[in-house]
């Protein structure tokens, strides 16, 4: 069984403006990691667990942030980097 911890947030990122401070002061429940790439408009974050990870995607996936960009929430079983 796989466990799914990790998620892919398109929408957050270098490229779009978005700090590493500011992707864990606004997702609640707060992930465990965030990596963050250069250019790119996406991070993936570690949750403490599939529970945690599942209500982000769930409370996230479609909506506005900071009345800008539209979250995209996907779940990843490892990310590259």
């Amino acid at each position: 069984m796989i466990i799914f911890q990790w998620l892919m947030i398109w929408g957050f990122g270098i490229a779009s403006g978005t700090s590493k401070r500011e992707v864990f002061s606004y997702l609640n429940p707060r992930p465990e990691e965030v990596r963050l790439f250069v250019d790119q408009t996406y991070v993936f974050v570690r949750c403490s667990n599939q529970e945690n990870a599942t209500t982000l995607k769930n409370k996230y996936h479609g909506k506005g942030c900071w009345g800008k960009q539209t979250l995209y929430v996907g779940f990843v079983e490892k990310p590259e980097g």
